[in-house]
């Protein structure tokens, strides 16, 4: 049930349940879908389908097709009319072993026929294809219009009397396990079972009360009665003749055991006087579920009835051409043996068919129940116990098994909606123990003491839902009981949504003026319409939403109508009508109106209810609400204008879509593929064909291919093939998905030009391919740059460091002896050679980061940036910097010495850019993620314009003089290099005169 994943139950409790289905109604055959629904359950069989076989009255050997019924998984039982191959002449009961003894079925035992035990087939693949292929077989598959891929087969056969044939079928290929036959088939014996008695008991009362009796007792026979027919007699069967319906018309002596009479040589298509046995129209002929209302209730009324009496049977009777035809009989008592017992009767006969499928306009009338059902404001639904209930039992134990097998079987979308369900497939099928906070009067505890202790029928009974948001919904339940044979077999109930009525209640309670107040902030217009007075009465805001102004609130309905656009007046109209007739709650329509002449009506959404009758029922008084829609209703219109323009769309794409089947049937085509250009995507009559009349052979397998791969798998699938059959050659891709279990869509595109630009794309690699190398040269010339930039740096240091010693020794010498321009001049050559080392340095690490290995290792991260913020405690001091650490890692992985210039030249730089007369503020922060640790460095300094974002990472790059910042614009350029060797990258936000958040990322 639902969704729920099936769990099997034992053979003895599964046979448990047939057994107390069959013998808890009257009649066995009532129950016979619901015992075929049971196991097909048991067997995951999709469904079942029962050939009951009965002999004939004259041979026993000689079978006849009375019925073919059809039961699926979930749903209702169908009666298939009987093929004619079956109907042209009996079957030999031979014929029928024969057929089973090609199909492979064997007998168990010895060869008696009173020993022949049910034996099973459980098709699997070959057995199947042979079983559609056998001639008796493949006509009757194809005249009942089913296919299948799996099946089990029992013939019902009992004291050597066949019954009937059941068959199992799976639409999925499957083998069947030993416990799945053994319990099929002991079902199988079960019906055999009930066929057999049922069987045995008709021919009981044939026999002993009809037409079939070996013998008369010699008293019933009197001399009398052997003569002809006196003339008395003939004038008063001409009497009752006249006096009956002149149909079918039989007088039957029970004596004799034929016809005396009879106004009809063929009867529903049967020769009767030609007939080797004429009894047999009127047994054998009889549907096999009218079998007890036709032969034994019949003869039990024919046997008590008083002379006179008229006694009536309804029942259906298998025409020789197949269909079923429903006939009245009617019949009096036409003679007595002297002991009254009945001797001879005459019999009605009259074809009602037609009066029959006059009931079509009933089963009309339900379809319209069903679609008022469907479309209700109000929840409706229907729980079944699913093991009907004994209403004898205590109200506990009645409780206890309701909890444990009562599920929903059927509800309305209205009832999914309240419940808070997203679709209907998700709420029928749910036990009514897992239904929890919805509102619903059956999910109660207190739900089964209500309905024993009111006779099994509730009514305005409330309940609450608690919403997500804490609000309350409020329901009135109505429930009724449907009790069949003293047990409880389902409770149909209405659950109406009454919150809004609450809320109205409670607002009601609240002051005039607040409602006023409301009324007014809310802009919602309010109206009245008393029917006597034929004016409408309108608020102030209805009157805005209406463009009315300096309008008295009281209009003329005549006036008011006016005002509506004339498309829309009917559907006021409708809903009034309905409102009025269903006394529904309340009513709701959307329609345009304007009162000023020239202007472009306005949508408005008026709801209103009936809060007035008349004595007599007729409406006195109309309250409601006019609210403004028309934003609203346009972007309604616009959104349906915009999936009819998507499904436009959809068409116009030039790709061919086909719908295909698992075998390669084309089911459908959607959009152009009349339009592709190639004619093998364009032929007309491609529905219904197979893509093997379509593409060459190899196409069409690898398209087939791949249709059923992307069914099996669930998963998109693609396939390239080029078609050349045109002369030139055009290349094609397919693209798969899965639409159901045995269908799929191909999207079929010409990429011919894609491929043409590929091999133009392979042209123009091939030529990088070849500037590649000569970068590979360029590359190998810059490293031999890099060498040489390491080795000048080592053989610049040591000029500039004398001409840097020479400068301070001639400072300490002679520095105090010279003029202001010579102080000058010498000051300037020792801070040039301080700058020109300090270059020389950076530069030199920056070489040393570029050619020598670097080894990762584990870092502890908290003490590396402790370390840090150390080295530049006389900075931070001078600057009256803070530096914050969040979340800094334990340990990250790398080269000590290479993250620790990283942070320091970060935070340095942080320190160094601040503003004007504001401390800085870094804050060194981390965040993780699956493969890298991810850092950020953030300051309130003075920012950088964003045109600078990418420059400040380029070698000597500056933004600043040295005046302003000292520095050599080579520490980013580092800072890059060095992250970029850990496997990760860097990049910045910042805001002019808030601050700079550098962020950069590192392997794990």
């Amino acid at each position: 049930m639902g969704k729920a994943a099936r769990t099997p139950q034992d053979e003895l409790t599964v046979l448990q349940d047939i057994v107390q289905l069959m013998t808890q109604a009257g009649s066995f055959r009532m129950q016979i879908p619901r015992v075929l629904q049971t196991l097909c359950n048991q067997l995951d069989a999709g469904r079942a389908i029962f050939f009951e076989i009965a002999p004939t009255t004259s041979r026993s050997t000689q079978l006849t097709f009375q019925r073919i019924v059809e039961v699926p998984r979930i749903g209702e039982a169908i009666e298939r009319e009987i093929p004619r191959q079956l109907l042209r002449k009996p079957m030999e009961q031979n014929m029928l072993e024969q057929w089973m003894a090609r199909l492979a079925l064997v007998r168990i035992g010895d060869t008696h026929a009173d020993t022949w035990a049910i034996s099973a087939l459980a098709g699997d693949e070959e057995v199947v294809r042979q079983l559609k292929a056998e001639r008796f077989s493949q006509a009757v598959i194809q005249a009942l219009e089913i296919d299948f891929g799996a099946f089990l087969l029992f013939p019902l056969i009992r004291e050597g009397m066949p019954s009937g044939l059941l068959f199992f079928l799976s639409t999925p290929s499957k083998v069947w396990g030993t416990k799945a036959v053994s319990l099929a088939r002991s079902g199988a014996q079960l019906l055999t079972h009930f066929l057999a008695q049922q069987y045995q008991e008709n021919q009981r009362l044939l026999r002993d009360q009809f037409l079939i009796a070996e013998t008369i007792p010699a008293a019933h026979t009197t001399k009398q009665e052997q003569q002809p027919l006196a003339l008395i007699e003939e004038q008063k069967l001409h009497a009752l003749i006249t006096s009956t319906i002149p149909d079918f018309i039989f007088l039957v002596d029970i004596e004799q055991g034929k016809a005396l009479f009879a106004n009809t040589n063929i009867f529903l298509g049967y020769d009767i006087v030609n007939s080797e046995n004429p009894l047999d129209i009127f047994t054998s002929k009889i549907h096999p579920d009218d079998q007890t209302e036709a032969i034994g209730s019949f003869l039990y009324k024919l046997r008590d009835a008083e002379d006179g009496e008229i006694i009536h049977s309804e029942y259906r009777m298998q025409h020789a051409d197949g269909h079923w035809v429903w006939v009245n009989e009617r019949a009096k008592v036409f003679g007595r043996f002297p002991d009254g017992v009945v001797k001879q009767y005459i019999s009605v006969i009259q074809d009602i068919t037609i009066q029959k499928e006059a009931s079509l306009h009933v089963e009309k009338s339900e379809a319209r129940y069903r679609n008022f059902v469907t479309y209700s404001n109000e929840g409706i639904y229907y729980v079944n116990c699913g093991d009907p209930i004994p209403t004898y039992l205590p109200a506990e134990e009645q409780a206890a098994r309701f909890l444990e097998h009562a599920y929903l079987q059927e509800c309305n979308e209205t009832l999914v909606s309240m419940f808070g369900y997203p679709d209907n497939p998700t709420l029928t099928g749910v036990k009514i123990r897992y239904l929890d906070n919805v509102g619903s009067l059956v999910s109660r505890n207190d739900f089964f003491d209500e309905l024993t202790n009111s006779d099994y029928k509730i009514t305005n009974f409330e309940t609450v839902k608690v919403e997500k948001t804490g609000t309350l919904s409020f329901f009135m339940n109505q429930a009724v009981g449907i009790i069949e044979r003293d047990h409880l077999v389902g409770i149909w109930g209405v659950q109406r949504d009454i919150t809004a009525k609450r809320l109205a209640e409670k607002a009601l309670r609240d002051s005039e003026l607040r409602l006023t107040s409301i009324v007014q902030d809310a802009r919602l217009g309010v109206w009245e319409w008393q029917t006597a007075e034929q004016n409408i009465h309108i608020n102030q805001v209805g009157l805005e939403l209406l463009e009315i102004k300096e309008t008295p609130s009281s209009i003329p309905l005549d006036e008011f109508i006016g005002w509506i656009a004339d498309e829309d007046r009917t559907v006021l109209e409708t809903a009034l009508a309905k409102h009025v007739i269903n006394n529904t709650d309340n009513f709701q329509v959307d329609i345009r109106m304007t009162a000023t002449a020239g202007r472009t009506p306005r949508w408005l959404q008026f709801h209103g209810r009936l809060v007035e009758r008349g004595t007599d029922g007729t409406p006195l008084r109309y309250s409601g609400t006019i609210l403004n829609i028309h934003e609203l209703k346009i972007a309604e219109l616009l959104l349906r204008e915009g999936e009819a323009l998507l499904g436009a769309v959809l068409d116009a794409i030039p790709d061919t879509k086909l719908r295909v089947d698992i075998e390669g049937r084309v089911l459908s085509v959607y959009g152009a593929a009349t339009e592709q250009t190639h004619a093998m995507l364009a032929l007309p009559g491609i529905l219904g064909k197979n893509l093997k009349d379509l593409f060459l052979v190899f196409i069409a397998k690898g398209l087939i291919f791949n249709a059923q791969k992307a069914i099996s798998s669930g998963k998109l699938q693609t396939f390239e093939f080029l078609d050349s059959r045109d002369g030139v050659g055009r290349y094609y891709e397919a693209r798969f998905n899965r639409i159901n279990e045995r269908e799929a869509i191909i999207i079929l595109r010409d990429i011919s030009p894609i491929k043409l630009f590929e091999k133009e794309l392979n042209e123009q690699i091939n030529k990088y391919d070849l500037k590649n190398r000569q970068l590979e040269k360029y590359i190998e010339s810059n490293l031999q740059l890099e060498n040489f930039a390491y080795v000048a740096s080592h053989d610049l240091r040591e000029p500039i460091r004398t001409m840097r010693s020479f400068g301070q020794f001639l400072d300490r010498r002679i520095g105090k002896t010279l003029d202001e321009d010579s102080r000058v001049y010498l000051d300037f050559i020792i801070s040039s050679a301080d700058r020109m080392n300090h270059l020389i340095e950076d530069l030199l690490t920056y070489s040393k980061v570029n050619t020598e290995p670097m080894t990762r290792e584990a870092i502890d991260g908290q003490k590396l940036l402790s370390e840090v913020v150390n080295s530049l405690n006389t900075r931070i001091s001078e600057t009256h910097a803070e530096v914050v650490m969040e979340d800094i890692p334990a340990t990250i992985y790398g080269s000590p010495s290479r993250m620790q210039q990283v942070f320091q030249n970060l935070i340095a730089n942080a320190i160094k850019f601040h503003r004007e007369g504001v401390p800085p503020r870094v804050v060194v922060s981390s965040s993780e993620s699956p493969t890298h640790w991810a850092f950020s460095i953030a300051d309130n300094g003075i920012g950088i314009p964003a045109e600078f974002f990418e420059q400040i990472f380029v070698i000597f790059k500056k933004l600043h003089n040295h005046e302003a910042y000292s520095g050599t614009g080579i520490g980013l350029a580092l800072v890059k290099r060095i992250i970029a060797q850990h496997g990760g990258d860097i990049w910045l936000e910042s805001k002019e005169g808030e601050g700079t958040t550098f962020f950069f990322t590192v392997l794990k």
